[in-house]
């Protein structure tokens, strides 16, 4: 089956690629500049990342999502970076005893930058990819440039004497007071090479600087834009509460139903959301939204992938004001209920004998015993709970047969311990 670029193990795939690239785009710059020996820690690396980019090679350009082009393939500028990239210098050099200088040669890879940006546009632009991700891009991102600007200084000023973890960190500090504007003075160019160096870096420096505090500012405006709208709901319903006098019994109603919708949704558009999906997409969304509610019940953990769609296809979703009765003592039980938001209480006679929350389910002799309820159950908030009726579960057990077993197994050790 052909990956897609939205799919899951595609997008998991491509930030493993973006960690290598990022590990490569530090690493060869860096051995170039120091001049690094051939070590078996070196070959190892080079290995690892070679095999990765070898395996995407063929992912993008003959078996992923832009794989079919095979007319367009050769002409295409990726295709060519991409197998460059590719190559394992390292190895080479070290198998064939090539010349030291042809190490520069690994500076190629550094064209994978082109596909670092391509993939932090990407990732930047899709809902889909958390913002603990997008994060990491960005940092990966400012970490690789001033490792490239170290480099350069490097470049321009070698060690020489000075010993290279404090030339390398020399260089990074160099670089970071000047791209932040700093400028302490303490290090300074001493030719014209350094000084248009450097001038082109306080140049770039405003320009990075502007990028990453807008990626930042965008991202944590992003995470906390629904707490925002609901602050602002919420304030514009004390704003009209207080506006027309309302009674306190009546505006505390009010937001305690406010409140029980905020809570239960992501925002105001899911249900707009889902209504513009198609039919089918939206009977698979409330499949699987149903399914994540019932895995968590007891007597359906250990039912099978279909036999849990199946259930989740035959609840109806129910909603109960506070204070209104869910269950009468007395009468004859035909559904169980599956809370999905919302709490209820137990009362046998005038006595509460349990409270119920989110994730939990009450009524369920009923699927297995035509008999009479022996409490009450009463909401408590504003609730919304899923019903699974005695016919549907009857139809259920007829074609999966162990739902039957774990619902008996179930009820006799819940009788149990009610009688211990």
């Amino acid at each position: 089956m052909r990956v897609t670029k939205f799919s899951l193990k595609y997008i998991v795939w491509q930030i493993l690629v973006g960690i290598s690239i990022a590990i490569s785009l530090i690493d060869a710059p860096l051995a170039f500049v120091l001049d690094f020996p051939l070590k078996q820690s070196t070959l190892l690396l080079d290995g690892i990342m070679t095999s990765i980019f070898i395996i995407d090679f063929f992912i993008n350009h003959f078996f992923g999502p832009e794989g079919k082009n095979k007319k367009n393939r050769l002409r295409s500028s990726a295709f060519w970076i991409d197998l460059l990239a590719s190559i394992p210098f390292d190895l080479i050099a070290y198998w064939f005893n090539l010349p030291h200088w042809l190490r520069i040669l690994r500076l190629i890879r550094v064209l994978r930058m082109l596909k670092f940006v391509q993939m932090f546009v990407t990732i930047g632009n899709l809902a889909i990819i958390p913002s603990a991700v997008k994060a990491a891009f960005v940092i990966s991102g400012t970490l690789i440039t001033i490792n490239a600007i170290g480099c350069g200084w490097l470049w321009i000023y070698p060690p020489g004497e000075v010993d290279q973890v404090t030339a390398y960190i020399k260089a990074i500090y160099w670089t970071i007071t000047t791209v932040a504007t700093i400028g302490y003075g303490d290090i300074t160019p001493s030719d014209n090479l350094g000084r248009i160096f450097t001038m082109f870096v306080m140049v770039g420096g405003v320009v990075m600087y502007g990028i990453v505090i807008g990626s930042i500012s965008k991202m944590i405006e992003a995470s906390s834009r629904h707490k925002e709208q609901s602050k602002t709901k919420l304030n514009d319903l004390r704003l009209f509460v207080e506006h027309y006098a309302l009674p306190e019994g009546l505006s505390n109603e009010i937001f305690s139903f406010y409140g029980h919708i905020l809570t239960k949704r992501l925002s105001e558009n899911d249900e707009q959301i889902i209504a513009e999906l198609p039919i089918a997409l939206q009977r698979d969304i409330k499949t699987y939204m149903n399914m994540k509610l019932i895995s968590n019940v007891p007597a359906f953990k250990l039912c099978s992938i279909e036999c849990l769609k199946d259930i989740a296809k035959s609840l109806q979703q129910m909603a109960y004001s506070p204070g209104e009765k869910i269950i009468t003592t007395g009468d004859i039980g035909s559904e169980m209920f599956i809370i999905g938001h919302g709490s209820v209480e137990v009362f046998v006679g005038s006595n509460s004998v349990a409270n119920l929350k989110s994730g939990q389910f009450f009524g369920e002799i009923a699927l297995l015993e035509e008999v009479k309820r022996t409490a009450d159950v009463v909401s408590q908030t504003y609730c919304d709970l899923y019903k699974l009726s005695k016919d549907n579960f009857l139809n259920l057990i007829k074609k999966y047969p162990e739902l039957l077993k774990n619902m008996e197994k179930f009820m006799a050790k819940k009788l149990s311990a009610l009688k211990e």
